[in-house]
């Protein structure tokens, strides 16, 4: 006869390597199974990264995924439609820079044909005088704008970031906002944190705020509106 103790102790120790064997068997699984994912997560994160760097203006990226005939598709299609995203900014900044530089022989022309007639204002009566401002006006946005579309052109036209950022706290990018070239006729002012950083480049900017100046002077009812 069989004790029943020692059936006890075996029943217990078959319990215990059941246990055992399945804490190693799920253990196990888990691995196999996080290395099973990373493999088939890797070129779509993959094309998550690519995808990122082209939308930061590296427009050299291209996906690579040889190894997975499944997504040979994806990535054959995607990196056509990069090329054509890039024929496409390319053309469109070589006839904007075509465009700039067609614009400026006349625009300096009209410069100087309304640079001697301000010469010659003290002899138009007030309404010459008030058309003759006018013409300045124009003249010079026109001259802003013929700048910002060569600006445009030579942005676009890089094939890398052609955006230089800087790390810049809001207190500090007030201060080059005053500072900036030709001056504001307002004092910007900061709300709140002073010390919160922005990244920036600062020349696009000044532009951008030139720009809302010059309408909010031209177009509405000044800066005080």
């Amino acid at each position: 006869v069989f004790p029943l103790n020692e059936l006890s102790r075996t029943l217990v120790a078959v319990r215990l390597a059941l246990i055992a064997a399945a804490l190693l068997t799920l253990i196990g699984s888990l691995i196999l199974g996080s290395v099973a994912m990373g493999k088939l997560l890797a070129p779509v994160l993959g094309i998550g990264r690519t995808a990122k760097a082209i939308a930061e203006g590296d427009r050299t990226q291209r996906l690579e995924v040889s190894e997975y005939e499944e997504l040979a598709d994806l990535a054959a299609t995607f990196n056509h439609m990069v090329d054509s995203l890039n024929e496409t900014i390319e053309r469109d900044a070589r006839f904007a820079s075509n465009v700039s530089h067609e614009l400026r022989s006349p625009l300096t022309t009209l410069k100087s044909a309304v640079e001697g007639m301000r010469r010659r204002a003290d002899h138009l009566d007030e309404r010459g005088q008030r058309l003759l401002t006018l013409l300045v006006e124009e003249v010079n946005r026109f001259e802003g704008l013929v700048t910002d579309l060569l600006e445009l052109s030579r942005v676009d036209a890089s094939r890398q970031g052609a955006l230089q950022r800087q790390q810049l706290t809001v207190d500090a990018l007030a201060a080059a906002l005053a500072a900036m070239p030709g001056g504001l006729p307002v004092t910007p002012t900061v709300e709140g944190d002073r010390g919160t950083r922005v990244r920036v480049e600062l020349r696009r900017v000044e532009q951008i705020v030139a720009n809302l100046v010059r309408n909010a002077e031209t177009h509405g009812r000044g800066l005080t509106a």
